[in-house]
């Protein structure tokens, strides 16, 4: 029977006359906002999530949404349509390829044995990360380069377009159980200490020493709109670069190779090993091709 007419079946989650309607869950309302999710980035953006990031979305997203307390896909395309910082939060997540601080153990001894000792004979050197947000592997290099003896000659540049994210990473303040799984992947890449020397626990969180972040610089920057602002000697960059496409990904490839001094190192990690867009692979030689570490031809 219709509702309008106020007749109304038993028994079969609808409401009786005077009361509210209850909802009925449909199986279907997860896949239906997904959809309008990625139409309405492909409309308004001319992004296509499903095409950068293929599989399974739904999981991704929807731990995104419980994450950054957004509430639904609903709300997260909402936001997303009205506030382009956030498109970047959500494609930097889905582009990630590390695991916390010192994710992909691997990556941090090539860095350690290819990289580091080079860095250590300059008097000064400058270290560029252009996607912070992503903070794990600022701070995991601040700490590689501690116990390599030379943090004290270095600045890092972490910088993003996105400045909530950069204060979040300016802060050093992850949940307790997001640093006790990297104690493994510390050890396993090298690590010449213990990992609870860097930072200290309270009320379930882990604050960073102060010593950690002190010679890092954090600034907001748009990688595809301007110029860099240094050269630098390493450009750590291992997510990020996947969510942009054409134009955008040569004008982003341009601002780092632009930044790069002659000899200077470019480290795009597993995930961005031998994905140079093709204008740029003859402009460097591979130091360490496995976990993406590239040097900029003179």
């Amino acid at each position: 029977m219709s509702l309008l007419n106020g007749k109304h079946h038993q028994g079969n989650g609808v409401a009786h006359a005077g009361e509210a309607p209850a909802a009925i869950a449909s199986p279907g309302a997860d896949q239906l906002e997904l959809e309008l999710l990625v139409e309405g980035v492909r409309r308004h953006y001319g992004y296509d999530l499903q095409s950068n990031f293929p599989g399974n979305l739904l999981p991704k997203l929807q731990a995104f949404v419980e994450s950054h307390e957004v509430g639904s896909l609903a709300n997260l395309l909402a936001q997303v349509l009205r506030d382009q910082s956030m498109l970047g939060r959500l494609t930097r997540t889905l582009a990630s390829t590390t695991t916390g601080l010192f994710g992909d153990p691997g990556f941090f001894i090539a860095l350690r044995n290819r990289v580091l000792p080079a860095l250590a004979r300059h008097a000064f050197f400058r270290v560029w990360s252009p996607f912070s947000g992503a903070h794990d592997d600022v701070f995991s290099l601040a700490i590689l380069l501690m116990e390599e003896e030379c943090y004290d000659r270095s600045a890092i540049y972490a910088t993003d377009l996105d400045e909530i994210e950069l204060v979040r990473c300016r802060d050093g303040i992850w949940p307790r159980s997001a640093v006790d799984d990297c104690t493994a992947n510390y050890q396993a890449a090298g690590g010449k200490r213990v990992l609870t020397d860097y930072y200290k626990s309270q009320f379930g969180f882990v604050l960073l020493n102060p010593a950690v972040k002190q010679r890092i610089i954090f600034a907001p920057y748009d990688l595809t709109a301007r110029q860099p602002f240094h050269e630098f000697d390493l450009v750590i960059c291992r997510q990020g670069l996947a969510r942009f496409t054409g134009e955008l990904a040569e004008l982003a490839h341009r601002s780092i190779y632009d930044g790069l001094a002659p000899g200077g190192v470019l480290a795009v990690g597993r995930a961005g090993a031998g994905a140079l867009p093709a204008s740029f692979r003859g402009c460097y030689r591979g130091l360490n091709e496995r976990y993406g570490l590239y040097v900029k031809l003179t």
